[in-house]
């Protein structure tokens, strides 16, 4: 049995789901084209996961890891290249491939805990001391099926006995399937834009969250041809977040009208240290969760961005 041409069908699919949300992306808010991505995307990849998955595979792994990655890049609006880990941080995403271990183990601990069909429940083999008639056998390791070829060792049954074993004892011992869920994954959570709506403002805002935009600096250590060295136009130091954000003589109007709106919505904020300041401008407060000044925060910021006009001319310069 083989499911390349499943896995390519809904590649496809999944493709021109994208290039709508990359359509969309210029009216539409961020948290929308996320929804989109889980509910109608997404799904076309978890459907059957833990039949056609290739845990050995990573040419296989990665065909299906670059969709999500496209995805990342038409919700965001970030650059092609662009880290995708600090993609994924961004938006709160787990890498698919270990969606998929996920869905295999949550099934798996259905199984050991007899929570589906006593036929599959029969595949599994407990150590000969073991009532076999146990249904709460997952305080205990299951012994690992003879596997005389990888590629079956890779398959449902072994793979997922291998790796029950090396989960910790309380993991296995979870009295109920959502404890299970939440002990062998982390939720994550997206950075947050406080609903700001100003879908071409937020991402240019998020282009300096993923370290990749039109400074020097980001354009320098990615390759760019058309960038000689990574200092700034101004000629004092590198182009990096910090240095236009707080330093760069060229926009110094603009970054004291901006300053001006910060001091009177957070007095603490000239009081910060650099890298702190950064993190003020580009993600909001640490200290006060409140929507509302974060929401001014952000949109004063961006505000800032456009009026400098860093970010008008094409990525690549002719």
């Amino acid at each position: 049995m083989n499911f390349n041409a499943h896995v390519d069908q809904k590649i496809k699919k999944c493709n021109k789901l994208i290039g709508l949300i990359r359509r969309l992306s210029v009216n539409l808010p961020r948290n929308a084209l996320l929804t989109i991505y889980k509910s109608f995307i997404r799904p076309h990849l978890d459907y059957g996961d833990i039949l056609y998955d290739k845990p050995d595979n990573k040419n296989f792994q990665n065909k299906i890891e670059k969709v999500q990655y496209r995805a990342c890049l038409a919700i965001t609006g970030a650059i092609q290249g662009t880290s995708r880990e600090r993609l994924y941080e961004e938006l709160g995403l787990h890498p698919l491939v270990k969606r998929r271990w996920r869905s295999k183990i949550i099934f798996f601990y259905k199984i050991v805990n007899g929570l589906l069909p006593d036929y599959l429940y029969s595949y599994l083999n407990f150590p000969a001391q073991v009532n076999y008639s146990l249904r709460s056998a997952s305080d205990i390791f299951l012994k690992p099926t003879p596997s005389r070829t990888k590629t079956f060792k890779k398959t449902f049954f072994p793979y997922c006995i291998n790796e029950w074993n090396n989960l910790k004892f309380e993991v296995r011992n979870a009295k109920t399937i959502n404890i299970f869920k939440n002990l062998i994954i982390n939720k994550k959570i997206e950075n947050s834009i406080f609903s700001v709506y100003d879908p071409s403002g937020i991402k240019l805002l998020t282009r300096l969250r993923l370290q990749f935009s039109h400074l020097n600096e980001h354009k320098f250590r990615h390759g760019f041809t058309d960038i000689i060295n990574p200092l700034c136009a101004c000629g004092k130091e590198l182009e990096t977040n910090e240095h236009f954000l707080l330093r760069c003589q060229l926009y110094t109007t603009q970054r004291l009208e901006l300053l001006g709106k910060l001091e009177k919505l957070d007095s603490k904020f000239s009081n910060l240290n650099s890298k702190d300041q950064v993190s003020f401008l580009l993600y909001g407060s640490k200290t006060d969760n409140s929507l509302n000044l974060n929401q001014n925060i952000l949109k004063n910021v961006v505000t800032y961005l456009k009026a400098t006009g860093r970010f008008d001319k094409s990525l690549i310069s002719l």
